[in-house]
């Protein structure tokens, strides 16, 4: 019961918050830009919130290795489930990133593909024209100074089981020509059962999901170092998954 509750209370709060944007954007588009920023870490946080709250689903972050880390930084992470995007969106709490995902999510999600539009994240077609997507993926690094910060999902598409697949390299190479940056490497956990939304549902009470940044590493500068950074974070991100998935056994 408690879990039907939640999915009504979250599919509520994203249809105000996706009216809210709306009309702060069509009576102006900067001022709606800057109130989506401003708005969305605390939209993420706020659905953790309930979670928690209704059903007893805990988010664990460890991000503690960035303190300190010059940013821009590039993330790169194991993908999962729908909820990657809303617990890195509310750990990093101090950056505002920006994530490289499937134009599908664009559009016919209450709020999230408001956020993704205002926020002008790089939605990509997967079957679209490579040349465009790269060029999304340019302008998106470009834009990214300060404390905004781009993510990737190197495997280009969720992990059905939550084992870490192979990690491409096209979108991480793109990114790191237009903008030299520093890349951490980013561990999340316990999404492979939330496929969709209406999954929340069928969690069982106190369900863990786990989000840590496990390594950094120097900004690479030419495209060796940059593959070697890229197989280099999927080792260190795989290590950490099994690591957690053997403590869970104990």
């Amino acid at each position: 019961m408690r879990s039907t509750l939640l999915f009504i209370q979250v599919v509520a709060l994203l249809l105000w918050w996706d009216l809210v944007m709306k009309l702060r954007v069509v009576f102006s588009s900067d001022a709606g830009r800057a109130y989506v920023d401003a708005a969305a870490k605390r939209y993420a946080r706020r659905l953790l919130s309930q979670a928690r709250a209704m059903v007893g689903i805990r988010l664990i972050s460890d991000i503690h290795l960035i303190q300190g880390q010059p940013s821009p930084f590039l993330i790169l992470s194991n993908h999962q489930s729908v909820l990657d995007i809303v617990a890195i969106m509310a750990a990093f709490e101090s950056h505002s990133v920006r994530f490289i995902a499937k134009a599908e999510l664009g559009s016919g999600f209450p709020a999230v593909s408001q956020v993704l539009r205002s926020q002008r994240h790089a939605l990509i077609n997967r079957d679209g024209d490579v040349r465009e997507a790269m060029t999304r993926i340019e302008r998106l690094a470009r834009r990214c100074q300060g404390t905004m910060c781009p993510v990737v999902f190197p495997e280009g598409t969720r992990s059905r089981d939550g084992d870490v697949g192979a990690f491409h390299s096209g979108a991480v190479r793109r990114i790191l020509q237009g903008q030299v940056m520093p890349v951490v490497a980013l561990a999340v956990d316990g999404g492979t059962r939330v496929a969709r939304l209406s999954d929340v549902v069928n969690l069982p009470s106190h369900h863990e999901f786990r989000l840590r940044a496990v390594q950094v590493f120097p900004a690479p500068t030419d495209k060796r170092t940059t593959l070697s950074t890229i197989e280099s974070a999927r080792h260190a991100i795989v290590a950490q998954v099994d690591a957690w998935r053997r403590n869970a056994r104990v």
